[in-house]
């Protein structure tokens, strides 16, 4: 039922570009941000007064890597577009999100960097943030999700 609700709220989703310049209502536009190290990935789609926000990391369950985790924090940061009405977070493949990725954190490749101001930005932002949770949320990733 609620997938039906979005899917009607958002428009076609198998059609992610319709003809036109800028984004807006009824325009799409993509971007890919990366964090410093180019590591992890997440994809942002305005649509239709939605922004959307997926995380790409199927290889590693969606776990958050230090780019990942600068990329959301600097979405949330940012000043909404006027025609954005609401924010979606989801994820590909069966794993919404895992966490953080020990792997990573071990290695020592996280530096300063910390869930926290992420989750923050989330909170404070100006907009509804919804997330479509697919398969498991695990760890810091039930914070997340």
């Amino acid at each position: 039922m609620i997938s039906l609700l979005l899917s009607a709220f958002m428009g076609d989703a198998s059609s992610p570009t319709t003809k036109g310049g800028s984004p807006g209502y009824g325009r799409s536009e993509k971007q890919v941000e990366r964090g410093r190290n180019g590591l992890g990935t997440v994809r942002i789609e305005n649509a239709g007064g939605v922004r959307t926000i997926t995380l790409a990391r199927v290889e590693k369950r969606n776990a958050l890597d230090a780019g990942m985790l600068e990329g959301l924090t600097a979405a949330f940061r940012q000043t909404p577009p006027v025609e954005e009405r609401v924010t979606v977070i989801r994820a590909e493949g069966s794993v919404c999100c895992s966490g953080l990725d020990l792997r990573v954190r071990d290695a020592g490749t996280f530096g300063a960097v910390s869930i926290e101001p992420m989750l923050h930005a989330i909170e404070t932002y100006p907009w509804p943030v919804v997330a479509i949770v697919q398969g498991d949320a695990i760890a810091g990733g039930v914070d997340f999700c």
